[in-house]
C-alpha cells in the first residue's frame, strides 16, 4: 500500500460546535486540524481535546 496523505479538516466550531469533533478518533498522525472559533462560542470539552491532542 502507497504512502497516506496528510488530510487537513478545517471546522467552523461556532457554527458545528461539538458535533463538528465527531470522528477525530479516525484520523492519522499525519491528518492536522484547524478550529475556527470566536469569543462567542462556548468552550471545547476536554474529552474532545484529549482526542485531538
Amino acid at each position: 500500500m502507497g504512502k497516506k496523505d496528510e488530510l487537513q479538516f478545517l471546522i467552523d466550531y461556532e457554527n458545528v460546535r461539538e458535533a463538528g469533533l465527531d470522528g477525530v478518533d479516525y484520523l492519522y498522525d499525519t491528518d492536522a486540524i484547524t478550529i475556527f472559533y470566536s469569543a462567542v462560542c462556548e468552550k471545547i470539552s476536554k474529552r474532545s481535546m484529549d482526542f485531538i491532542l
